[in-house]
């Protein structure tokens, strides 16, 4: 997995610098970030070395990185008709330094014909198996067991053809202008699924294309992975060295293995691109890229003065997903790892009250983060600047009863009390006060021998929340909250609608015995402004009649009095 700072509890936005660019699966992988040599250094083992001496070729040389991460795919390369390992010897170092093991070998006698050259490929692979247990090898235990390729110049590209029809758990062929005896070759001869790449030159004199690689390309079979690269007026030799076709050679080479050998699907776009020096290009290769599906439903609830709830539909089949955000325009953001791709949601706390944020976020089907989501879209909240209640005190308790008090906060028009047992992690009881000069209430029916916590927190205008106070305790000689219903919120609360209004609103309130009450509304100095005496039921519509835009306080008195904000447009 991608080394990442992982925040494994709640989430707190600092201004982190980091690239704010689109993260991608691969990485920047494109044919100009194939360098020759690669990124690792390279090494050799040789028989003198303790490296095996396989019967069916003579001499090998072991190219392999010493800095990259194991276990490593393999490909074994044999030259062609009475030529040795140093013509295609340049090979080895260049798949060493992109991460691959090649070992170069020699045949038994220069004049091995395709069939000959097939058998000493397969030996030269039973030999890096062999490798891979041998004690004092720098390679034991290294190297993957599962992933050889096989490759050959000349009549040892047509031998690299024939080894993978005797042994199909080959992953590779890479034919370096390949020949084999075309007045006796026919489709049988090729019939075998590993997938084939077929390097030519246009100009061969040798095996020329149209009777050697065209034919190969041809007698392989439709259902088998396989392309052909004809360099444009290239040579018998073309393909001996990667830095033949201008480099593209070893680039289409390399891109090949990559994708059929190694398994990474980053390299097999490069495979649909003709590259600039090719004569003939075919190939059947198609990229299906494994996808993960976008996260849907995102948003953003329980917004308070300094944290908020981050929300997402879960992924089926998601791994972990990614989260990034910060405040919004400042260029700058922090990344959170969610490593549980069940979830949907995150608490983020720590935030600045009054502050614009934004964030995104991105599904990975798998722990390589290699088959990823798009970013879902940008989504912006603001914390509150509701203020948390202060001055938080308990009065007048009774044994079964007590006040709790709490200074009231400027523009708030309710409050929200919760409360829970001292000895549980999880509130139980949550209920709403409408009003936001309310500044007490009371409890009844209250055990004098358990004790419990509370906390309270203001809803302002526009329905901002601040964030909850510090949590009260009140010790085991009373009990806020016992194991009884909770109470309606209609019981407290009185509602306006709409609010803010313009012409009229609807004034709601509990009225469960039937009294009369005085309705009055009182601006902000406290004067009454308009009176509605004897109202019976529990509802009324007011006027706006010549009220000026403002905030105003709605009191509704009968044997309790009960107070809320209410807005004039």
């Amino acid at each position: 997995m991608k080394i990442r700072m992982k925040l494994l509890c709640t989430l707190t936005f600092v201004t982190i610098l980091v690239n704010q660019g689109l993260s991608q699966n691969c990485g920047g992988v494109s044919l100009n970030s194939i360098t020759n040599p690669g990124p690792y250094t390279v090494a050799t083992l040789v028989e003198s070395d303790g490296l095996r001496n396989g019967p069916s070729y003579s001499g090998a040389t072991i190219y392999y990185p010493t800095n990259a991460s194991p276990p490593f795919a393999s490909i074994v390369i044999v030259p062609g008709f009475f030529a040795n390992q140093t013509s295609i010897q340049a090979w080895g170092p260049y798949y060493a330094s992109h991460g691959i093991i090649a070992m170069t070998i020699g045949t038994n006698s220069g004049f091995d014909y395709p069939a000959a050259r097939a058998t000493a490929l397969l030996d030269g692979v039973e030999t890096l198996r062999q490798e891979n247990s041998r004690t004092l090898s720098p390679l034991v235990g290294n190297i993957d067991l599962a992933s050889f390729a096989v490759s050959g110049w000349s009549m040892g590209g047509g031998g690299a053809q024939l080894a993978a029809v005797l042994d199909n758990s080959i992953k590779a062929v890479v034919g370096l202008c390949p020949w084999l005896d075309q007045g006796s070759l026919v489709p049988a001869d090729l019939n075998h699924p590993v997938p084939v790449l077929i390097l030519s030159g246009q100009s061969d004199p040798t095996a020329p294309p149209s009777s050697h690689a065209n034919v190969h390309f041809d007698f392989t079979p439709i259902t088998t992975n396989k392309l052909i690269y004809e360099v444009a007026n290239g040579n018998h030799s073309v393909a001996n060295n990667p830095t033949g076709g201008q480099g593209e050679v070893g680039k289409m080479a390399l891109s090949w293995l990559k994708k059929h050998l190694v398994g990474d699907e980053c390299y097999c776009p490069l495979l649909l691109d003709t590259p600039s020096t090719a004569s003939r290009y075919l190939t059947t290769v198609e990229c299906v890229f494994a996808t993960c599906d976008d996260p849907t439903n995102v948003r953003t609830n329980g917004v308070t003065t300094t944290s908020a709830v981050l929300n997402w539909d879960p992924v089926p089949g998601a791994d972990h997903y990614l989260v990034r955000g910060g405040v919004a325009g400042s260029g700058n953001v922090v990344e959170l790892v969610i490593n549980n791709g069940n979830v949907g949601s995150r608490p983020v706390s720590g935030l600045s009250p009054g502050t614009s944020f934004f964030w995104q976020i991105k599904s990975y089907c798998d722990a390589d983060e290699n088959i990823e989501s798009n970013w879902s879209g940008l989504q912006l909240f603001t914390t509150s600047e509701c203020e948390v209640p202060g001055g938080l005190h308990t009065t007048n308790y009774t044994g079964t009863s007590v006040r709790l008090n709490w200074n009231p906060v400027l523009d708030g028009t309710g409050y929200t009390i919760r409360g829970r047992l001292a000895s549980s992690p999880n509130w139980q009881v949550t209920r709403y006060l409408a009003g936001g000069l309310r500044d007490y209430k009371d409890f009844y029916g209250l055990n004098p021998s358990r004790a419990y916590h509370w906390a309270i927190q203001s809803e302002c205008i526009d329905g901002q929340v601040s964030a909850w106070s510090s949590t009260q305790s009140l010790g085991n000689t009373a009990k806020l909250f016992q194991n009884r219903p909770v109470e309606s919120a209609a019981n407290d609360r009185v509602e306006i609608r709409p609010n803010p209004f313009h012409s009229s609103a609807t004034i709601t309130f509990s009225n469960p015995n039937d009294e009369v009450h005085t309705i009055r509304l009182l601006d902000m100095n406290g004067k009454a402004v308009q009176d509605y005496p004897n109202v019976a039921g529990n509802s009324l519509l007011i006027q706006r009649a010549d009220l000026s835009s403002g905030i105003y306080l709605l009191e509704v008195k009968g044997a309790e009095v009960h107070r809320s904000m209410i807005v004039v447009e």
